[in-house]
């Protein structure tokens, strides 16, 4: 559904494991792995793929940068843990990233604007 090839990357993932742990790994293990197939990669690039057609590309390239943000922000409400150091050091660095970048395109507008004027 979401991969062009059907096989997908388990035979990938076999070249570095051995296969006689596969009848070993259990049927909840199996359905976890599906989860996280169809929801965190399909269910993905389907969001994805709809805000493009609703924002523009440079907005939702942004706003996925902000993604690290979010799962932290997430794992911290759902599973209350928390960021080192080194994590909010990190999300300081994506945010003040972000504001940069919208503040230079907002200036590249504005003087596009005033040139066209």
């Amino acid at each position: 559904m979401c991969e062009k090839g059907r096989g997908g990357t388990l035979p990938y993932a076999l070249l570095f494991d051995d296969a006689a742990v596969l009848p070993q790994v259990t049927t909840t293990a199996w359905l976890v792995v599906a989860y996280l197939a169809l929801t965190c990669t399909c269910l993905s690039y389907v969001l994805q793929n709809t805000a493009l057609t609703r924002l523009s590309s440079y907005t939702v390239s942004l706003l996925q940068c902000t993604q690290p943000i979010l799962t932290a922000a997430c794992s911290y409400l759902l599973l209350r843990e928390r960021l080192t150091a080194v994590g909010l050091t990190g999300a300081a660095i994506i945010v003040a990233c972000v504001v940069w970048e919208n503040w230079q395109s907002g200036r590249q507008q504005k003087s596009t604007t005033k040139v066209s004027s």
